[in-house]
């Protein structure tokens, strides 16, 4: 009896010694978030790797992210390098080849002499056979090579992206890509897949293309990234076209992809993107799906490295020029130094508030490249 009475009391001990420990354990989790911070160590070795990207005095194992080229003394050669070496990383990262690797055909469906341009409606065959119609203006009978802009659309809705940057004065693109021919340049804008021509009757939302591509280890970043090297392709090609005098532009989503095409393709001269950026740091929400991001905005692997400044600083030693309205200026004249320091020259990276709100401000954007083109 005394035996069983004793084994009792082990037991009894032995459950309050672990309640007491499950409690305490749990105060130390809500008071010091210690097993956040083990879980964080343990996966750090998975998801951190060191990356070749910096000189190898500067690397540590946590990277772009920890280590910011910001803080670290990089001469302009180790920038140079840095870029190079990150670019080549993002390529492996994407499936498949990012820019063509034979002639991108196209069919010009019409042309038409419109006031001072002439404006093409062309069909272009992109890299996996999707056909994707674009209008084309340019100056009319050029008698020397022109410099060109690349126009991307912003989301659309239920809307053509291309015929507002085209046509519609009274959208939030302004007919930028008309406007920006008849001050003097050759301008093209393409369909993003998902709206416009490429959309799907009564559901003109872009989802399904992007769930789609996720679906088949694509993304639909990378889909619209290819898209555009296909298109600047035609430019860097077309007999009016001065292939060193080529920029590109887009406004909220088309000014997210002219910014990170332009950090792939240094062919690029010069970038102007309009009510975009301000943000700093890798995408947030990427592991939580209440917060995570729209499938557009994705580039699966690169979000987990790639941070809103690396991708400015990648647009190093060219021409940017950024502009939001006053009431849309999110974060970006806080962060203006941030993503000038890839330049080490803040004058270099040109960011301007201007009055308005989510649009594209065509005089600013006109005006910037004149002085660079």
């Amino acid at each position: 009896m005394i035996k069983r009475d004793k084994i009792k009391k082990k037991l009894l001990f032995t459950i309050i010694l672990v309640f007491c420990f499950f409690i305490l354990g749990s105060i130390s989790e809500y008071k010091l978030n210690t097993i956040k911070k083990i879980q964080y160590n343990r996966n750090a070795k998975i998801w951190f790797k060191p990356l070749p990207e910096f000189p190898s005095q500067f690397n540590n194992k946590f990277g772009l992210n920890q280590q910011a080229l910001e803080d670290i003394p990089l001469s302009e050669v180790d920038k140079s390098v840095w870029r190079k070496n990150v670019r080549k990383r993002i390529h492996k990262d994407l499936k498949g080849d990012l820019f063509p690797n034979q002639h991108v055909h196209y069919e010009v469906l019409s042309s038409e002499d419109k006031l001072e341009i002439t404006e093409q409606e062309i069909l272009i065959t992109s890299f996996d056979g999707q056909l994707i119609p674009a209008r084309v203006f340019l100056p009319l009978s050029p008698k020397k090579l022109l410099p060109a802009i690349l126009l991307v659309p912003g989301h659309s809705g239920a809307q053509s992206g291309m015929l507002q940057l085209a046509d519609e004065t009274n959208s939030y693109q302004h007919a930028a890509a008309r406007k920006l021919a008849l001050s003097g340049f050759i301008t093209i804008a393409f369909e993003l897949r998902g709206f416009g021509y490429l959309g799907m009757p009564h559901y003109p939302d872009h989802d399904i293309w992007a769930y789609n591509a996720l679906r088949k280890g694509e993304s639909f970043k990378g889909l619209i990234l290819k898209d555009t090297a296909s298109v600047i392709s035609i430019l860097k090609n077309h007999p009016f076209v001065d292939p060193n005098r080529i920029g590109i532009s887009g406004v909220s989503y088309g000014g997210e992809v002219a910014v990170q095409y332009a950090a792939l393709d240094e062919a690029i001269k010069a970038v102007s993107f309009h009510s975009y950026a301000g943000s700093i740091g890798v995408p947030v929400g990427l592991d939580s799906s209440s917060a995570l991001p729209h499938l557009c905005h994705i580039l699966p692997g690169i979000d987990s490295w790639m941070s809103q400044e690396d991708w400015m600083w990648l647009l190093a030693p060219r021409k940017v020029h950024g502009v939001r309205g006053k009431y849309d200026q999110k974060d970006i004249l806080e962060n203006q130094s941030l993503y000038s320091k890839g330049w080490g020259d803040k004058t270099r990276i040109k960011i301007e508030i201007k009055e308005g709100g989510h649009e594209y401000y065509i005089d600013s954007s006109i005006s910037f490249f004149k002085s660079v083109l």
